[in-house]
């Protein structure tokens, strides 16, 4: 009994100090505004007519850096990275090409199976690691919103969208 209740006190300040911590940005934004100005940060939120950027880095985020609203009139172009990508794409890459080299094993000698030289599999994993890390880094999307709410709205929908998965 005693030892649940020292777990229960334990337990108390990670839930308490989690429960009220923002979330962290998913996105990179790269903004350019009607007059030509460009702005590169996180995105924190896109509301119906308006976005909210941190005009900082990630480890900047917890810094005293107030946010920039902008709305939907003075947008000319969003550009929307996902945190992580080149990792992901780092990791599938490594999968995809770590594949043969792992199936090499039990492919029968008769059909082209396990030979001396590894080469090709070497070959085949760094070309996937490579076009892998290649294609996650530069998944961007975005919109050229040029001051149009109905361009904006879309926008919005198809971030909510990708929000949800």
């Amino acid at each position: 009994m005693k030892f649940r209740a020292l777990v229960m006190l334990w337990l108390i300040p990670f839930f308490s100090s989690a429960q009220y911590q923002a979330p962290s940005p998913r996105y990179s934004i790269h903004l350019t505004t009607m007059d030509g100005n460009t702005l590169k940060g996180l995105l924190m939120e896109v509301s119906d007519s308006s976005i909210t950027i941190y005009p900082g880095k990630q480890k900047d985020w917890k810094s005293n850096l107030p946010p920039v609203h902008f709305s939907y009139a003075q947008i000319q172009q969003i550009k929307l990275k996902k945190k992580g990508g080149t990792v992901k794409g780092l990791l599938i890459g490594s999968l995809i090409g770590a594949t043969p080299i792992l199936l090499k094993p039990l492919i029968p000698v008769a059909i082209g199976g396990p030979k001396k030289s590894g080469f090709g599999s070497l070959a085949i994993f760094t070309g996937s690691v490579t076009v892998g890390t290649l294609w996650g880094g530069k998944a961007v999307w975005g919109a050229n919103i040029n001051g149009e709410l109905s361009i904006f709205k879309t926008f919005k929908n198809r971030y909510d969208a990708k929000c949800k998965n």
